[in-house]
């Protein structure tokens, strides 16, 4: 069942970045050559068409959101900073983080770029999304550390936050986020844990090793 997990999640992710691609690529080109198109309206009639002016101004604004959408989008189904590696995907989410939510974040993370294929990479930094998405929505927190450490076979990754944390036996049934961030750390040949108590914050440790364990080959 692990297994079928496995393959299922990759084939999903595989899915996300296909068509993360199409929007961005395919659709973000069409809306910016509309762009242009309607820019070039406004050079070559807008100085004698006054109302003209006014109309595609406000078209080109409508395109402006338009193609900000389609970013969102794109980015929510893959960050294209995973093309660039873990460390760089993170430092964007970090920066999202902050920005959406107020809450200090701090990432610490080995200068040398992190040799990972891209099923370990993205499995850490969709463990990484799923805590720092319950620390913006449970966690009441005002910091976030991120810390990531190796040695010669693994990669170690800590999520600390100063919130109020949670005793993890009474979470109410259904609660699917650490059951799947455990499931992804498993999927990759790692381990997640999860540390919490009532008032004394949480902190989510992830070990992945290198190379796939056995029963993933």
């Amino acid at each position: 069942m692990r297994l079928l997990s496995s393959r299922r999640e990759t084939t999903r992710e595989e899915e996300r970045k296909h068509i993360a691609r199409e929007i961005h690529d395919e659709l973000g080109q069409q809306l910016s050559a509309l762009r242009m198109g309607i820019s070039l309206l406004r050079l070559q009639f807008g100085n004698d068409q006054p109302l003209l002016l006014e109309r595609v101004q406000a078209l080109m604004l409508r395109v402006d959101d338009i193609l900000q959408v389609v970013r969102d989008v794109a980015t929510s189904l893959r960050p294209s900073a995973l093309n660039m590696g873990l460390t760089s995907a993170l430092e964007w989410l970090v920066s999202e983080f902050i920005h959406t939510t107020g809450i200090d974040c701090r990432l610490r993370a080995p200068s040398t770029r992190l040799v990972l294929d891209d099923e370990r990479a993205t499995a850490i930094f969709r463990v990484i999304q799923e805590s720092l998405t319950n620390v913006g929505r449970h966690s009441h927190a005002s910091r976030v550390n991120i810390h990531l450490e190796h040695d010669a076979e693994h990669l170690q990754i800590v999520v600390c936050d100063d919130g109020r944390g949670f005793d993890p036996q009474q979470l109410p049934k259904g609660t699917l986020g650490l059951l799947g961030m455990r499931e992804r750390g498993h999927m990759v040949g790692g381990t997640v844990i999860i540390d919490s108590a009532p008032g004394q914050g949480t902190r989510v440790r992830v070990y992945i090793p290198f190379q796939p364990g056995p029963e993933l080959l």
